[in-house]
């Protein structure tokens, strides 16, 4: 049976590969591992299950973590150039790391309420009506604003994971942790792409603003 979740767990993460979203293969992968990290913990599979949840998460971050540095040290190219625009402030101001120090300075720039000093250049902010729409908000209505918007969506996704982990059917309490996780996670993504706290990616806002595979996802 466990076997089978892996299983399940990796096809949709390598069409999503496939499809070149490597948004959606983290978000479905991350998801899916808590998943079936709450059936081990809870014994519904037969086994060690703390051990077989303690070897999932060491190697899904020790894989990624040496796939980054790979990519860092061989990779020359323009991906190389945008993880280092992330990780080095100021790096390649007009090539590479343009999009993010524009960010960065947007957000500088905000106040706690109302219009920040550079309000009136956000729409050369590429994506600022969906990629960056909480970077928008921030910028034209303030920092409370966005604190606001978050803190909805945490208390929604509070809300939704203790329904779900209330459920006495397995079937019932997985699927609702699921979606609850997909909710989340998508969120979080997000959020984090508009701080700056991860690179610039094609992300989706749930609830908020608009996509193609992101909104195929989340139904």
């Amino acid at each position: 049976g466990f076997l089978k979740s892996m299983v399940w767990m990796l096809v949709p993460v390598l069409l999503s590969v496939q499809m070149s979203s490597l948004s959606t293969a983290l978000v479905l992968y991350a998801s899916m591992l808590i998943m079936i990290t709450t059936a081990l913990l809870k014994g519904w599979f037969v086994g060690h299950g703390k051990r077989t949840a303690v070897f999932l998460w060491g190697a899904s971050i020790l894989l990624p973590a040496v796939s980054l540095i790979s990519l860092l040290v061989k990779d020359s190219g323009y991906r190389s150039a945008r993880i280092r625009a992330w990780l080095e402030v100021g790096y390649d101001r007009n090539g590479a790391g343009y999009l993010i120090s524009m960010v960065r300075e947007f957000l500088g720039s905000a106040k706690w309420l109302g219009a920040g000093r550079a309000s009136g250049d956000i729409q050369m902010l590429s994506g600022a009506g969906s990629d960056f729409i909480l970077t928008y908000l921030i910028t034209y209505y303030g920092i409370l604003a966005g604190v606001g918007m978050v803190s909805f969506l945490g208390i929604l996704l509070i809300r939704c994971l203790k329904v779900s982990l209330r459920q006495k059917n397995q079937l019932g309490m997985i699927m609702g942790l699921g979606c609850s996780l997909v909710f989340g996670l998508q969120s979080a993504e997000f959020i984090l792409v508009n701080l700056t706290i991860l690179p610039p990616a094609g992300v989706y806002f749930p609830l908020i603003s608009f996509g193609g595979s992101g909104m195929i996802h989340t139904c």
